[in-house]
Order: structure tokens, then sequence, then C-alpha cells
């Protein structure tokens, strides 16, 4: 009886551990095992979306042995197209740049990395923290799968980081679209169009965990109009007049910022904070900029947020929500050089 129950049951189970086992030896999200770059060099061909803020930590904890990192872009996505090699000029001889940054990040992420660095001994000497009014907001981990902070970040069970990551693979529109794209080898429409997977072209420099859009970034060389013309849709109507986002920082948000000053001020750091010119023109509170200016010196912080000509433009941006490479660069040059003369 025992028996045939249990023969029972692993007829039912079967499937299931069939899909663990696929999971265990493809593993499509790459946290399981130990990858010594988790792209290729050039011309790498994604499909499926890493967690952005996993690959910086491993990426950071297998090469800082080597490169001996001091310079640390922290961030959200946008802040991956501040390049690491306009960076450097404005830092002293000897800077090592990286970038430490995560997709959808928030001020959570940002100041668990900056006591992550300062727990586990890391030389500190140049910071360059590029924030919005959304990512100031956020004090607490994100729980999805692309989002959530790596255990050494987070402080997170590792089991249940794992299991972020098993629940997502089961996913009713993932599974189906990764076992189509094993056994075709085929990114099909309906695959981009739900979100779980797209086939782009990427370079890829892991010495800096710098990503550079090649995709994006040849369609605006190759075809600017037609792009454009393309995404027309994603560029909305802003309001005529100045709208300002509501106060970001409250108690916990100025508990996180004064404890990532000090540890600033611990490693005698050079920090800079660039507020993005996004493209809806919501301009930072005064609120907000105020105790930015007072917490890290208003010769440190930099407001670019708000209408101006860098968000008047919509040429400055790739969509509606990440400006080019060469804005940041503009913005570093500002920055660094000019005194923040573009800030608002």
């Amino acid at each position: 009886m025992l028996k045939r129950l249990f023969l029972k049951l692993l007829l039912i189970a079967s499937p299931v551990l069939a899909l663990l086992l696929l999971y265990v030896w493809k593993d499509p999200f790459k946290v399981l095992y130990h990858y010594d770059a988790y792209f290729n060099a050039k011309d790498s061909t994604t499909t499926i979306s890493y967690n952005a803020d996993m690959v910086a930590t491993r990426t950071f904890k297998q090469n800082n042995p080597k490169y001996h990192y001091n310079a640390y872009i922290l961030g959200g996505s946008r802040s991956g197209h501040y390049r690491a090699a306009e960076w450097i000029k404005h830092l002293r001889p000897g800077a090592s740049p990286y970038h430490f940054n995560a997709n959808s990040e928030n001020l959570y992420g940002i100041y668990n990395k900056l006591r992550y660095l300062d727990q586990c001994g890391a030389d500190i000497q140049h910071v360059l923290i590029v924030v919005d009014p959304n990512l100031l907001a956020g004090t607490t981990n994100r729980k999805e799968y692309l989002t959530i902070k790596t255990p050494e970040i987070s402080g997170q069970n590792m089991l249940a980081y794992q299991l972020t990551f098993v629940k997502a693979f089961f996913d009713r529109e993932f599974l189906p679209a990764y076992i189509d794209y094993q056994l075709t080898g085929l990114v099909k429409p309906y695959m981009a169009r739900y979100g779980v997977m797209h086939r782009t072209y990427i370079y890829y420099d892991a010495r800096y965990n710098e990503t550079i859009q090649k995709s994006l970034n040849d369609s605006l060389f190759y075809a600017h109009d037609r792009y454009y013309q393309k995404i027309k849709h994603k560029f909305f109507t802003r309001p005529a007049r100045q709208q300002t986002a509501q106060p970001s920082i409250q108690a916990e948000q100025l508990r996180m910022l004064t404890e990532m000053r000090n540890i600033l001020q611990k490693h005698h750091a050079e920090w800079k904070i660039i507020v993005s010119p996004l493209y809806d023109q919501l301009k930072i509170s005064a609120d907000d900029m105020a105790k930015l200016c007072t917490l890290f010196g208003q010769e440190n912080v930099f407001d670019f947020s708000g209408i101006n000509e860098i968000t008047a433009n919509k040429y400055n941006y790739y969509e509606n929500s990440h400006y080019l490479p060469e804005v940041a660069t503009r913005l570093m040059d500002s920055v660094y050089h000019a005194n923040g003369s573009m800030a608002r």
C-alpha cells in the first residue's frame, strides 16, 4: 500500500523534479555557480536579464584582489552610463573605478553597498552617487528576482534568496518561454512582449562591470530618425509648468544618508552626488536638496532635475527613462570642472 502510494506521488512529482533538474543544470539566472564573467567581453548576445546587483557584487569580490578598486559609481541603471574612462579623467592618479550599481536601485541598495565596502575593508577614495527622488524614497530590499539584493549586501538568508529565483523560473510566462528557447534556440516576439526574454547585443567590460548598449547605440548611429520614430509613443507630453516631487527623505532615509556620509568621511573619500535629469522633468523637492546639501556639502551635490536644456531635448534619451552616455559625460564635466554650472 505504501509502496503504491509512493509510486503515485513520484509520478505526480516527476515533471516538477525534471524541471528542477533542468534549473540546476542550466542555471538560467546564473546564481548557483561561479562564473569568471557573466557576459562575453565583446558583442555579447543576451537573452535573459540577470540580477545586476548579483553581477556587480560577485564580480567585485572576484576582481577586487586583482584591480584594487578605490572609486565607485553607485546608483541605478542610469548610473551605468557614466563611463569609467570619462570619470577617471576627473580623479586623482591611481584611481581604479568600478560600477557598483543595480537595476531599479534604491537608497537601501546604495546604503548597504557602501556599508559592505566599508565592512570588507575595501579602499574607498572616490564615490559618485547618481540619484533621483524615486531612488531616494526606497528603504527596503525588493523581492523580485531582478531587483533583490545579494545576501552579502542585504544580510538575507541564502536559501530564501535562492528560492526567489526558483520561483521566477516556475513563473507561468517565463517557464514556457524558456523551454521553447531551449528547444528551438530562438527568441520569439512573444517572449519579448511578455518581458521574459529578449535578444540584444552589448559590450561588457568585466574590469569596470560596465555595459555598453551596442544594439541601441548602433540604432542611434545608423538609423537615428527611424529609431526615434519607432519609439515616439514613449515620449509623453510633459506639463508646461515646473512640477516638483514630494519630499523623499524622511527619518529612515536620513539615517541611511547620515551613515553613508560617516563612512565616506571615515575613509577621507572625495564624493559627488548627481540628481539625474529625467525626461519627466520632475524637480527634486527643495527639502530633499537642503538635506542632501547639509549632509554631503553644497559643493558636492548637483541638481540637474526639472525643466532645463537637457530634459527639454528628447534626443538626449534612449527612451523616457535613460539618458545617453554623452549626457552623463557632460554632467561629469560640469560637476568636476565647472563646479556644476549646468545644474539648476
